[in-house]
C-alpha cells in the first residue's frame, strides 16, 4: 500500500539556540511544507506541535515513525527525521541543522517528494527534513461459543460489549485526552482499537460486562480450543476464531474480567490473513485476531436426576442391585421463597428426571405427595435411612440419597445451582454440550415399609393398630365407669 501524505499539518521552525519560534506553515500539495529566508550559518530545528495529535486534528492517532535519522547525516530524502517524543502525544522535532547556502543536498525534491521551491538553486535548499507517521490497530471478534470449542458455524455474536486496552505491564493505554482507551463491539461482534503505537498490549473485557443487565450476563469465558486444562491460545499465533480470553483469577464462573494474552504490535509487520483493516490502515499495520468466546454458565443450566428403590438399603444407588422407580413419579423444582414450583417433571423408565433451562440460584426438590397416595407409584415407600445417605445435596457427591422428610414432605434441603456444577457424573442423561452446566447429583433413595418378621404391610398394620386402639379405648372407658359406680356406693 503506498504511503499517504497528510495536508493541513501545522509545522513550526525554531531556533536551536533558545527554542524561540521563527516561522509557522501548514502542509499542502501532498504533505509538503517550506520555510524560506533562513539566515545562513544559523542552527534551526523543525517541530510538529503536540496540538496536531489531538482529537480532530490531522495527526490524530498517528505516531512518529521509529528510527529517526539525523538531518545533517546525508540521509536520503523521504526518510523520517522526526525524533520520537519521550512522552506519547508530545511534539515531534527534527534534529538540529545549519542553513548553509551552496552546500545543501542536491538529490532531494524528486519522485514522491517533489521540489516545492522554484526560486532558490538546489544547493541552497534542504528539502530532506521529512516526518513520517504511522498508526497501528488491534482488534478481533466477541462471539457466543455455543459448543465451547472455538468459533464455528452456528455461533452468534455479542453487540455493545465494552473492551479496554492495556500495556503489557498492566498500565492502561491512555488516549491524548487522558482517557482510558476503550471501544465496543458492533452487531457482528467486531471491535478495533485504532491509533496505536508499536508496543505490547492486552485487551480486557471488564467485570461490568458480566454484571446484571450487562451484555455478557450469565456467560463465562470459553476454554480456548476445547482444552479446559490450559490457558487460552496465545494471540501471537495470529489465528482467528479462537478464544484468546483468560478469566482474571482463573474461574470462568466468577463473573470477573476476562483478558487476552499479550499481543505485540509492530509497524509493517502484522498478519495479513486476518479480516480487512479499517479504511486507510495498511493491512500490515493491523492485527484483528484477538477474539473472545463466551458460553452460558449461569443460565441454561440442567438439574437431575435419579430416584430409586434402595433394595440394598445403604443410601447409595447401586446399579444392578437397586431398582429405579417406575416412570411417572412427579418431581417438583422449587426456588427458595417461591409459592409454587417453577417446573414439574416425571421420571422416565430409568427412574431419572431432568429440569432444563434453569438460571443459577437456590433451589430444592420435592416429591409430590400424590406419589405416596394409595395407588401412587411410591405407595408404601419412605426415605431410605442407609448410611450413605446425605442431607447436603450441594456437596457434589453423585448417587447418594439426598432426601429428607420435613413436616411430612419428602424433599431435599436447599442447594445452590450455578455454572460451576459437579462434573463427571456417571449418568448419560444430559442435553447441554458441557458437563459443567449440568448437575446430575440430586438423587433420592426410597425403601418399602414392611413390618419385620410378619410380612404385614404398613397399611394392614395401621388398620389392625387402629382397631386395637379403638378396643383399648372402649375398655378404658368401661373401667372408668365401673370405678365411678363403686365410689358412689362407698359414699353412702
Amino acid at each position: 500500500m503506498p504511503e499517504i501524505t497528510v495536508n493541513g499539518v501545522v509545522v513550526n521552525l525554531r531556533l536551536a539556540s533558545d527554542d524561540s519560534l521563527v516561522d509557522t506553515t501548514t502542509t499542502a500539495g501532498g504533505g509538503l511544507y517550506l520555510f524560506t529566508d533562513l539566515v545562513p550559518g544559523t542552527d534551526y530545528y523543525v517541530e510538529i506541535p503536540a496540538s496536531e495529535f489531538e482529537a480532530g486534528e490531522p495527526l490524530e492517532g498517528l505516531f512518529s515513525s521509529t528510527g529517526a535519522l539525523s538531518v545533517d547525516s546525508g540521509a536520503a530524502d523521504g526518510t523520517d527525521k522526526g525524533r520520537d517524543p519521550i512522552v506519547l502525544y508530545d511534539a515531534v522535532i527534527s534534529g538540529v541543522f545549519t542553513a548553509e547556502p551552496g552546500s545543501e543536498p542536491t538529490t532531494d525534491g524528486t519522485g514522491d517528494n517533489p521540489d516545492n521551491d522554484a526560486v532558490r538553486p538546489d544547493d541552497s535548499e534542504d528539502l530532506t527534513v521529512d516526518f513520517g507517521f504511522y498508526g497501528l490497530e488491534l482488534g478481533g471478534n466477541v462471539f457466543e461459543d455455543l459448543t465451547n470449542n472455538g468459533q464455528d458455524n452456528g455461533d452468534g455474536y455479542f453487540d455493545a460489549v465494552t473492551l479496554l486496552l492495556y500495556y503489557s505491564d498492566g498500565s492502561p493505554f491512555l488516549r491524548e485526552d487522558g482517557s482510558h482507551a476503550s471501544t465496543t463491539t458492533n452487531s457482528s461482534g467486531d471491535y478495533v482499537f485504532t491509533g496505536l503505537p508499536a508496543g505490547s498490549y492486552f485487551v480486557e473485557i471488564p467485570a461490568s460486562q458480566f454484571a446484571s443487565t450487562g451484555p455478557l450476563e450469565g456467560y463465562g469465558s470459553s476454554d480456548g480450543n476445547d482444552d479446559v486444562s490450559d490457558l487460552a491460545p496465545d494471540p501471537e499465533n495470529n489465528l482467528t476464531g479462537e478464544d484468546n480470553g483468560n478469566p482474571v483469577g482463573g474461574d470462568v464462573f466468577a463473573g470477573s474480567a476476562v483478558r487476552s494474552g499479550i499481543a505485540i504490535l509492530s509497524a509493517a509487520a502484522e498478519v495479513t490473513t486476518d479480516p480487512a483493516p479499517t479504511a486507510g490502515t495498511p493491512d500490515t499495520n493491523s492485527n484483528l485476531t484477538v477474539d473472545f468466546g463466551f458460553w452460558k454458565v449461569n443460565a441454561g443450566l440442567e438439574l437431575g436426576n435419579q430416584i430409586w428403590f434402595d433394595d440394598v438399603p445403604d443410601g447409595v444407588y447401586n446399579t444392578g442391585d437397586d431398582r429405579p422407580v417406575p416412570a411417572g413419579v412427579a418431581v417438583e423444582l422449587w426456588p427458595v421463597g417461591a409459592t409454587d414450583p417453577t417446573q414439574t417433571v416425571l421420571t422416565n423408565s430409568d427412574g431419572q428426571y431432568l429440569f432444563t433451562d434453569l438460571d443459577a440460584g437456590d433451589y430444592y426438590i420435592v416429591l409430590q405427595a400424590s406419589n405416596f397416595a394409595s395407588g401412587g407409584p411410591l405407595e408404601n415407600y419412605v426415605l431410605t435411612d442407609g448410611a450413605g445417605a446425605s442431607t447436603t445435596p450441594g456437596d457434589g457427591t453423585d448417587s447418594d440419597s439426598n432426601g429428607e422428610d420435613l413436616s411430612g414432605v419428602v424433599r431435599t434441603s436447599v442447594f445452590t445451582l450455578s455454572g460451576a456444577t459437579p462434573t463427571g457424573e456417571v449418568d448419560p442423561f444430559v442435553t447441554v454440550p458441557d458437563d459443567r452446566v449440568s448437575d446430575l447429583t440430586i438423587d433420592i433413595g426410597l425403601i418399602e415399609v414392611v413390618l419385620a418378621d410378619t410380612g404385614i404391610e404398613l397399611r394392614d398394620y395401621l388398620v389392625w393398630m387402629a382397631g386395637f386402639l379403638a378396643a383399648g379405648l372402649a375398655l378404658l372407658s368401661l373401667d372408668a365407669a365401673t370405678r365411678s359406680t363403686t365410689r358412689r356406693r362407698h359414699s353412702h
